[in-house]
């Protein structure tokens, strides 16, 4: 479990490194979306994702 824990921090920082060092900023537009990649990532596991984030009339 710490492997995960420590992946899921080294891909949020590089998200973050990322985007500031491109875009002068943690912030991306993307259409009418706004992503914020200098605040910490939710953390869900898989069932809670699906669960938050499928359509509810998708699937029943």
């Amino acid at each position: 479990m710490l492997i995960i824990v420590i992946l899921s921090e080294l891909t949020e920082e590089l998200f973050r490194t990322l985007t500031q060092d491109v875009l002068g900023s943690t912030i991306v537009k993307y259409g009418d979306e706004e992503f914020d990649f200098g605040k910490p990532f939710e953390k869900l596991t898989m069932k809670e994702a699906i669960c938050k984030y499928r359509p509810r009339n998708q699937y029943g």
